[in-house]
């Protein structure tokens, strides 16, 4: 919409090799830029296909475009920050699943579903959708959405770039941000990953800046110097 908004004849160069960086679950975010999931987020609600549900024009359109997720075609790179690709493990905290309660879906994305709930006549179905999740349960290890999400590839036109917060000595094999696990954060078949001395919100810290400003310059030809210039804070 921002692009039909700003460039609807689609003239400006610039505009067709995009870079979308995301922190945290905002990565996840980003990552659904970048793929292309088919029916595997809609079959974690029900094995019906879209085109046999009875649902309204409108609440078809919006649970299509929420759960059949396109690559956008001018996305050329991606940047994961601190994301928590398998979860995190403060989800599970009893005070993160008390806010949770307090996440609701937009009003039309709520009503689609609900809609879908009544028509669709598997009580399997309809309990999956009884309750809205939040995004906190969402970020649980083990939820089955997350692990679809970590199943689907990101698109081979597309690279890849990490930076993961780690904060404290211990291995990478039980090290976290404290709030993501390096374990969660790290994936495999990027151009490049970067670990960064930091807590979860490592977005200030200047080994970060450097990272994502020589991922910004080489995007575009330029080379620069990257965080191995700072010493640790």
């Amino acid at each position: 919409q921002l692009l039909d908004s700003i460039d609807p004849e689609r003239t400006d160069p610039a505009l067709q090799r995009m870079i979308v960086v995301g922190h945290s679950q905002g990565g996840l975010l980003t990552k659904l830029t970048a793929v292309d999931s088919g029916l595997k987020y809609w079959r974690l609600l029900t094995e019906t296909d879209p085109d046999e549900m009875k649902l309204s024009e409108e609440s078809r359109k919006i649970l299509e475009g929420a759960l059949i997720v396109k690559p956008v075609p001018e996305v050329e790179r991606v940047v994961f920050i601190a994301t928590p690709h398998r979860g995190s493990y403060l989800a599970n905290f009893d005070i993160a699943k008390w806010i949770s309660r307090f996440a609701r879906a937009p009003l039309d994305i709520a009503t689609a579903t609900y809609e879908f709930a009544t028509i669709d006549q598997d009580a399997a179905s309809r309990r999956k959708i009884a309750r809205v999740s939040g995004s906190l349960d969402n970020m649980s290890p083990g939820s089955k959405f997350l692990e679809v999400v970590n199943s689907t590839p990101v698109i081979d036109s597309v690279a890849i770039h990490s930076i993961i917060a780690v904060d404290g000595d211990d291995p990478l094999e039980t090290a976290s941000d404290g709030v993501v696990k390096y374990q969660s954060a790290h994936i495999q078949d990027v151009e490049s990953e970067l670990i960064v001395p930091s807590p979860h919100t490592c977005l200030q810290h200047p080994w970060t800046i450097a990272e994502l400003r020589r991922i910004l310059l080489g995007h575009i030809g330029l080379k620069r110097a990257g965080p191995e210039e700072f010493a640790l804070p």
